[in-house]
């Protein structure tokens, strides 16, 4: 009797190991070298942009293609791709990735690797984008450099950078704060609202990977930097 329950106690391990050894194996939230050296190593991989159509269009990994995870046909559009293929997943900063990935895993594809901080970490890494025309690019040279960016900080006594995305909701929940903070404060104030599909080179080169970022330089110093959603009240604080 005491064999047959050793037995069993080693198929259960047995068992357990190889449940543990199997879609989550391994690291499935990659850095962006990771991400693009795994994918580049899987042959059947699919790469897959989760993202709006606008955003896509405007710049996106080669080789990916577009399905929406807050479309309407998310799941429908999925269920057409290979269930034995990997799949990779990105999406803006990797929110929505995670979302769409555990989906993904929930309706039987074996393998989900998801890009860690979204395409805004690809392109801090400095690797490419495309766009729809298939040309590859750089993280755009368009918009503020940082030498714009100098000159605004150094003619400004107090002056707040919002690094923002058109499609990114806690960004829109902040506008409204930033614009009453403008509206009270007037020329003591300037604030200067940085579209990061617009000013790819700049948000690169800044490290910025979350949006919205603030940055608030007071005397040509900066002073506080801070990620996601603030009330009025705490981001006046921080001007004072």
């Amino acid at each position: 009797m005491k064999t047959i329950h050793i037995a069993l106690i080693m198929f259960i391990v047995a068992l357990t190991n190889a449940c543990s050894n199997g879609q989550n194996s391994g690291n499935v939230n990659l850095s962006a070298v990771d991400f693009q050296k795994k994918f580049a190593e899987t042959p059947n991989g699919i790469l897959l942009d989760v993202r709006t159509p606008g955003e896509y269009e405007k710049g996106h990994i080669a080789k990916s293609q577009n399905i929406d995870w807050n479309g309407d046909n998310f799941e429908a559009q999925a269920k057409t791709l290979n269930h034995d293929s990997p799949l990779f997943v990105y999406c803006l900063s990797g929110g929505r990735s995670a979302s769409a990935a555990a989906k993904l895993r929930t309706m039987g594809f074996s393998k989900v690797y998801e890009l860690a901080g979204g395409i805004m970490k690809w392109r801090a890494a400095g690797l490419p984008d495309e766009v729809s025309s298939g040309v590859a690019i750089a993280p755009a040279a368009t918009g503020m450099s940082k030498m714009d960016m100098d000159k605004l900080i150094a003619s400004n006594n107090l002056i707040v950078f919002d690094f923002f995305a058109t499609w990114c909701g806690p960004c829109k929940k902040l506008k409204p704060e930033l614009d009453a903070i403008e509206k009270e404060m007037g020329s003591k104030v300037k604030i200067v609202r940085v579209d990061t599909d617009q000013n790819k080179a700049l948000t690169a080169e800044l490290q910025i990977t979350e949006i919205p970022t603030i940055m608030i330089y007071k005397n040509k110093q900066i002073v506080w930097t801070g990620t996601g959603y603030f009330p009025k009240g705490e981001i006046e604080e921080h001007l004072k």
